[in-house]
């Protein structure tokens, strides 16, 4: 009676293996690269009843390298100046962390790509906080949309001086990336071509 009891623990203890395996390498796709790396990123207050839509950023996710089960890259804005940082993906789980205003401002995002199509989206979470040298200003806890919008350029030193300000509707500067009552983005950089245009990037 003993065989067939050992014979069951030998497989069950064999489909958990198989299965531990599967989950520890999952399948990056789609990635944020590899479809199109030019995506747009809205806000919306976590704290207001209504989920109160604040501002739309776009972001260009740089080539990836493998990490074990991750792939790995860099991140910056076409649309807010100086705005950078890092990403890190898992099968369809995203984790992004960057700064701004020289390293004072900080930001972390997480989503999951929740669509299969070119035009995928994401879901998940933006938080914006800045340092002054205490606790910091709390900018914004709140959950984010993602879209995969279109193709962008590498970063150089060129295209970031090239990131124009973004303002607010009232004429005055935005301080930081998630604030309310940002003028539209109007017109596509030079340096991304949207899936509805046609024009070719420039080199």
């Amino acid at each position: 009676m003993k065989t067939p009891t050992l014979v069951k623990t030998f497989i069950a203890a064999s489909l958990l293996i198989t299965a531990h395996s599967s989950m520890a390498y999952p399948k990056h796709d789609p990635n944020v690269y590899d479809l199109g790396n030019l995506w747009s990123i809205t806000f919306y207050n976590d704290s207001a009843p209504g989920h109160t839509q604040w501002a739309t950023q776009n972001i260009c996710y740089l080539p990836y390298a493998v990490v074990g089960t991750h792939i790995r890259g860099k991140w910056y804005s076409t649309t807010y100046p100086n705005w950078h940082g890092h990403y890190s993906q898992e099968g369809d789980s995203v984790k992004m962390v960057g700064n701004f205003w020289g390293g004072k401002g900080n930001d972390g995002m997480t989503f999951d790509i929740v669509t299969s199509s070119r035009n995928n989206l994401g879901a998940g979470h933006w938080n914006e906080w800045g340092d002054n040298g205490r606790f910091g200003p709390v900018y914004g806890f709140g959950n984010a949309l993602f879209k995969r919008i279109g193709y962008c350029h590498k970063i150089t030193d060129f295209t970031q001086a090239d990131v124009q300000i973004r303002y607010l509707t009232n004429g005055e500067q935005a301080m930081y990336p998630q604030q309310r009552g940002q003028e539209d983005i109007k017109e596509p950089s030079p340096y991304e071509k949207l899936f509805s245009q046609e024009f070719e990037i420039r080199k």
